[in-house]
């Protein structure tokens, strides 16, 4: 957890089975590291691991630097997110306003997300996602599809359905490229 911040909530905690507990944290209204987070949150753990069991929270806004912080991962991009997350079970579903910058990209932008990711075993997977896209640079998707023969700016939405790695990818897409629109 961050060592600044601050902010207030309430809290239970209480035995579960096989050496586990479920700490829930409610009514919570916390800032720190360029995040603002409001609502609750249900887990269970076993010291090093945890279980999300439910979240209902808003993000005003939640920093991409503090999620590469707290999961130890590199994420592509920078910047912030703003709206909900909700769900139980490991099954959150999001919608928030994506406000991004991206290595070689002048200047920020935004997209719309909504969808559904599972959370298990400390692992996220998407399930479902919609992106709208407004004048979406195409530099900025360099970090996902390195080869890109295209520049410009994407307008339109960007569906994806099951697991990235083995879901159909459907686009209803206007893209404008130098020299003409597809």
């Amino acid at each position: 957890l961050p060592r600044n911040g601050g902010g207030s909530f309430r809290f239970m905690v209480r035995p579960a089975p096989g050496n586990e507990m479920d700490v829930r944290l409610y009514d919570a209204d916390v800032h720190t590291e360029g995040s603002h987070l409001l609502g609750a949150v249900a887990v269970r753990t076993a010291g090093q691991t945890f279980e999300l069991l439910s979240v209902d929270a808003r993000l005003d806004p939640l920093a991409l630097d503090f999620i590469k912080r707290v999961s130890g991962r590199e994420l592509p991009y920078g910047g912030t997110l703003t709206g909900t997350v909700r769900g139980r079970d490991g099954e959150l579903n999001f919608d928030v306003t994506a406000n991004l910058t991206a290595e070689g990209v002048s200047k920020p932008f935004a997209t719309d997300v909504t969808g559904l990711a599972t959370f298990r075993a400390g692992n996220v997977a998407l399930r479902r996602l919609t992106a709208k896209l407004n004048a979406f640079p195409m530099e900025a998707l360099k970090p996902l599809v390195p080869n890109l023969p295209f520049q410009g700016e994407v307008t339109g939405t960007v569906a994806l359905n099951g697991p990235p790695n083995r879901a159909p990818l459907n686009l209803d897409v206007r893209l404008d490229v130098a020299g003409g629109v597809a």
